[in-house]
C-alpha cells in the first residue's frame, strides 16, 4: 500500500504565517482560514546546529522562565529554541527575565 503524501499546510492571507493543515485559524493573528488560502508544503525540520555554533538572528519570542525562540538568518530555515544563559548579551532585551 502506497504511503499518502502529507497534507499541505496553508499560508494566512493576513499575516503570511505558515499554519498546520488541520488548523482552522492562524495561530499568530487568529484570522480564520480563507477558502482560497495558499497551500504550502509542510516545513521540513533539519538537524539542530552543532553545539557551540554561532548563529545570527533575532529573538522572536521568550517567556518568563527565560526560554524562547530565535529567528535565524543566513540560510537556516527554522527557529532555534534557546535558554537565556545561552544567548549573547547583545541580543537580550531588557524585558527578558534575568537580564
Amino acid at each position: 500500500m502506497a504511503e499518502r503524501p502529507p497534507e499541505m499546510d496553508w499560508e494566512c492571507t493576513l499575516c503570511k504565517e505558515q499554519n498546520f493543515s488541520k488548523a482552522t485559524q492562524c495561530f499568530k493573528c487568529k484570522t480564520a482560514r480563507a477558502p482560497h488560502a495558499r497551500k504550502v508544503p509542510p516545513r521540513s525540520y533539519s538537524k539542530p546546529p552543532a553545539e557551540g555554533k554561532t548563529m545570527q538572528g533575532m529573538v522572536k519570542s521568550y517567556n518568563k522562565n527565560g526560554f524562547g525562540f530565535i529567528m535565524c538568518t543566513g540560510g537556516y530555515t527554522q527557529d532555534i529554541y534557546f535558554r537565556r544563559e545561552n544567548v549573547t548579551s547583545r541580543i537580550l532585551h531588557p524585558d527578558m527575565p534575568g537580564s
